[in-house]
């Protein structure tokens, strides 16, 4: 009976051992994902601006105070701006806010996180009553558009990157979680 208790104990001792032994490789290997909270996402997106552009040589566009929020369920992110707009022929000004949603894709190809499918949502220029305001907000909806389709929100470091490559990982596809923003890490493929 000693004996076999004593070959029990060494049994569960041994599955112990490598239970605990799994446990420290996966913490060798590092975290398996990159995670950036909604505060970290809206620090990186207000490094981008203000952003200024003339837009068909006739308006001078100002966009400012950018607030990002998450849509999981759509693996979106939506994003609201400030905007100053003025039409440089007829000296007329316009303030207002537009917001819109769009995808994230990480780009391996500059270890960028990209807006992708930008779609605006809401674009109002002081009164909207205002007829003539009417088509520069359309015009500005379709060039927002434009302008903010594949830009960059972050480049991720390349001391992270180097970390990664020496574990053997590489940043794939990015996904929006009620969290924040998670690029999965997978095996450099060798």
């Amino acid at each position: 009976m000693n004996v076999r208790r004593g070959v029990c104990l060494a049994v569960l001792g041994g599955v112990a051992a490598v239970g605990m032994g799994l446990a420290g490789c996966a913490q060798l290997l590092g975290p398996q994902s990159l995670h950036y909270s909604v505060d970290e996402l809206n620090r990186m997106l207000e490094k981008q601006f203000p952003l200024d552009r003339r837009m068909l040589e006739v308006l001078n566009v100002h966009v400012s105070q950018p607030v990002l929020s998450l849509v999981p369920e759509r693996n979106h992110l939506g994003t609201a701006f400030q905007v100053e707009a003025s039409n440089r022929l007829l000296g007329q000004r316009y303030t207002g806010r537009i917001a819109l949603e769009s995808g994230l894709r990480y780009e391996a190809s500059d270890h960028t996180l990209r807006l992708t499918d930008v779609r605006v949502q809401s674009f109002s220029l002081g009164d909207s009553a205002d007829v003539q305001r009417a088509p520069v907000q359309r015009l500005g909806a379709a060039l927002a558009e434009l302008a903010l389709d594949d830009m960059v929100l972050h480049r991720v470091d390349d001391a992270q990157l180097a970390r990664f490559a020496r574990l053997g990982y590489r940043p794939s596809a990015a996904q929006v979680d009620p969290r924040g923003v998670e690029i999965t890490l997978v095996p450099i493929d060798k």
